[in-house]
């Protein structure tokens, strides 16, 4: 059993993302998982080859969506911040705030996370290899979002974080890491 304030020694290491901008610590991310038919011709569209949204239907909008740090300040911005994938195998969300993983106690503040040696992405290779003949291990990786009292995680090809008004979550993202 891994304890409350000691991680697994046997734990794969993360390694910290640098992001434009954080979390509210106190508040719950939303997460989205799914298919949407969505009305704008260039958001879910094959002429972005990166975006997973190649059905004439819509794209994926699964995202997380929270608060940032800022936004609850005086005349801060009033937006949410938002991460979206690229090509989005699996994610899960568990509740508790301390991390079964191990990372270095400089990034202990940090909220975004790539593990190296991850057995979930292993897991996810093989599965994907014996059913669809596709590889994950090259190109894909597990990302790790630490939030107040829980955390998500997600396998794909990459991420973006952008900015969104409250009133346009679907919008298309803006950035990619």
């Amino acid at each position: 059993m891994i304890s409350d304030d000691s991680p697994s020694k046997s734990a794969p290491p993360l390694s910290a993302l640098e992001t434009p901008f954080s979390p509210n610590y106190v508040a719950a991310p939303l997460v989205v998982y799914g298919r949407l038919p969505l009305t704008s011709d260039e958001w879910g569209r094959d002429d972005d080859e990166n975006w997973d949204g190649d059905d004439d239907d819509g794209g994926w909008v699964t995202g997380i969506y929270f608060d940032t740090a800022e936004c609850l300040e005086p005349g801060g911005p009033g937006d949410l911040g938002r991460l979206t994938f690229e090509r989005l195998d699996a994610i899960k969300v568990t509740s508790g705030e301390y991390l079964p993983y191990e990372r270095e106690p400089s990034e202990t503040g940090r909220w975004a996370y790539v593990m190296s040696e991850s057995p979930w992405l292993d897991e996810r290779h093989q599965y994907d290899l014996h059913h669809y003949g596709r590889s994950l291990r090259d190109t894909y990786r597990h990302y790790v979002f630490v939030f107040h009292d829980e955390f998500i995680e997600a396998i794909g090809e990459g991420i973006r974080l952008d900015r969104v008004d409250r009133d346009a979550l679907f919008a298309r993202p803006s950035s990619t890491r």
